[in-house]
């Protein structure tokens, strides 16, 4: 498994959420722009909505753009291989008889890789998996809850 072509499909998925984000902020800006105002309709609140919602979009394509900048930063050697799991380790883990993928990353927590018929989900530090998962090694088995259900999980591989 290439990390280094994993960490690029991870990029590239972002820029592509920060292209339909941007689509998104030209239609409401038209939106708005269409939108009868204060003067026209005193009880339409079009106008401030599409206005409300195109700032949540500007701060969306912000985020999207600091989240691209920083996987494009993100120093080579971290996906050296570890034996200790860290930001950078892709991690195959057993629960409950099923294997799963998982790809540490500082930024891009839930997109979703296929690659090798495995589909591997990037996670971030900062939930609770990684801060359970941090520094253990392959062949680990850690107590972890999940919706109140506390499950066995065991580390089968770190790649």
């Amino acid at each position: 498994m290439n990390k280094n072509i994993l960490l690029a499909v991870v990029t590239d998925k972002l820029k592509k959420e920060r292209e339909e984000v941007e689509n998104q902020l030209k239609i409401t800006k038209q939106a708005a722009i269409d939108a009868p105002g204060a003067m026209q309709s005193h009880s339409d609140t079009t106008k401030f909505q599409m206005n409300s919602l195109a700032d949540t979009l500007r701060q969306l394509i912000k985020e999207k753009e600091e989240a691209i900048d920083n996987l494009n930063s993100f120093p080579p050697d971290k996906l050296n291989f570890s034996s200790i799991i860290q930001i950078g380790s892709v991690i195959e883990i057993k629960e409950d008889k099923n294997i799963k993928y998982y790809f540490i990353l500082p930024v891009g927590g839930g997109i979703k890789i296929k690659q090798n018929n495995k589909i591997i989900t990037v996670i971030t530090p900062d939930t609770p998996i990684v801060a359970a998962l941090q520094g253990k090694k392959k062949n680990d088995k850690i107590n972890f809850e999940i919706e109140n259900i506390i499950k066995e999980i065991e580390i089968v591989n770190i790649i």
